[in-house]
């Protein structure tokens, strides 16, 4: 508690990149003030700099915080808090107008060289909590366009087929308990975009997720909300990059591309299978695509009314020659 600075720079280079704000040109006494918005122009590799503060619990053992985890964190402002950007007092955007704290946007208050942050966080009651620890930060936003993106996603380190098969071959050794030991030998997995539904034809997931599923690159980025804009170009906001599965780090420049199950989804589109939603594994890299029956496909008279038809039928199989 008590009054913090901080002092970082910023070059040339990046000042000519900044994502300045443009304010009304018309005078405050015209009438035509009011129907000009402040308007920021973005482009590819522009940047925008803003302030950040969360809090972690102090039972967490968090004394440093990794990006990842970090990008993850909700912003958070204490109940008294002050802030100066080179002798410019902003403001913090609260919970209480916004449905939650904001980040406070620094770009339009920097300059070339040094710039200089004070933050006072006075020893009132409603900043003393227990058990919590702040940590704050500047951000620094890259804006890029979708092609570059793309790029860098998949021109970036892949898990390999190997690497994939060895995981597999890890989940599919038996769990040796104090009581039993549980042993498989396949595992299904989705190899279906939870948000369209369709094939992943660029599976992706983050480099921290933990799950085998992957999500489709192309939909994950068009998904991806902005803000409401009447002209094109608007970019995606900040903090919608959660991976739709376990909710860990999935911004782009922390995706891989998962090659076991890029072949995956090349030989079910060689072979039409595109309606398939689940494969299972075996624990030698070998998979079967499991196509789901329809309702409508199901028997019916009374043969068929006896018989209840199989919710799932094996139609592929492949053998670990043709995943390498």
């Amino acid at each position: 508690m008590g009054v913090a600075v901080f002092k970082f720079d910023v070059t040339q280079e990046e000042t000519d990149r900044l994502s300045i704000t443009s304010r009304p040109s018309a005078s405050p006494l015209d009438d035509s003030y009011m129907n000009q918005l402040p308007v920021s122009r973005h482009f590819n590799h522009s940047l925008r700099y803003r302030l950040r503060m969360c809090f972690t619990r102090k039972n967490e053992g968090l004394a440093t915080l990794d990006i990842a985890t970090w990008s993850r964190r909700a912003t958070y402002w204490p109940p008294h808090i002050f802030v100066s950007v080179n002798e410019k007092i902003l403001h913090v955007r609260r919970k209480q107008h916004f449905h939650h704290d904001l980040p406070l946007e620094l770009t339009d208050s920097l300059s070339r060289g040094k710039n200089r942050i004070k933050v006072s966080l006075p020893l009132f009651p409603g900043n003393l909590i227990q058990d919590i620890a702040y940590f704050m930060a500047v951000e620094r936003i890259v804006t890029l366009d979708h092609d570059t993106v793309w790029d860098m996603v998949t021109s970036g380190p892949h898990v390999t087929v190997e690497v994939a098969k060895k995981e597999i071959c890890r989940r599919l050794k038996g769990l040796d308990t104090d009581e039993i030991i549980i042993e498989s030998d396949a595992i299904a997995v989705s190899v279906t975009d939870l948000y369209s539904s369709t094939l992943n034809e660029m599976p992706v997931r983050g480099r921290k997720c933990l799950h085998l599923e992957c999500f489709d690159l192309e939909t994950w980025l068009r998904s991806r909300p902005s803000k409401p804009s009447q002209g094109l170009g608007e970019p995606t906001t900040v903090d919608c990059w959660a991976c739709p599965i376990c909710g860990l780090d999935a911004r782009p420049c922390n995706l891989q591309v998962d090659d076991f199950f890029a072949d995956v989804a090349k030989q079910l589109l060689a072979s039409g299978k595109t309606g398939v939603k689940k494969i299972e594994v075996l624990a030698d890299g070998s998979w079967t695509a499991i196509e789901e029956v329809n309702e409508g496909e199901e028997l019916s008279g009374s043969e068929g009314a006896q018989q209840s038809p199989p919710s799932r039928v094996k139609i592929q199989e492949e053998t670990p020659d043709t995943m390498d």
